[in-house]
């Protein structure tokens, strides 16, 4: 089977294309078989990989006590399909500031204070 290391980067298998034809008697995944075995993989810049729309994830989408993290619109998600709420969390969110720990992910603890407010 087609694994998503054949695709090439950007690219994941497509399960629902198991059945396909390649060209020849030797898929070549990551070459003139792509199309056929696999799908473009998303980021977290377009959550939904090959959707027809490009749709950024959002802080709804990263769960409880975290928000998206702008600055990583280009990394890849894990499959087609980004699922920032579960295996993506890492990847495309960040933990979300606290009134006690207004550095969020930073790694020193500091309450907001008079001087913030």
């Amino acid at each position: 089977a087609v694994g998503a290391a054949d695709c090439g980067p950007g690219f994941v298998d497509d399960l629902s294309k198991s059945a396909l034809f390649c060209a020849s008697e030797t898929c070549h995944a990551g070459g003139v078989d792509r199309d056929t075995c696999c799908v473009a993989q998303a980021t977290c810049g377009d959550k939904n990989g090959a959707g027809a729309v490009i749709v950024a994830v959002g802080a709804a989408d990263c769960g409880p006590g975290f928000v998206d993290d702008l600055s990583k619109s280009a990394l890849f998600c894990a499959s087609e399909t980004c699922h920032a709420g579960g295996v993506d969390r890492d990847t495309c969110c960040v933990a979300q500031a606290t009134c006690g720990d207004k550095n969020g992910a930073g790694a020193v603890i500091v309450a907001v204070g008079a001087a913030d407010c």
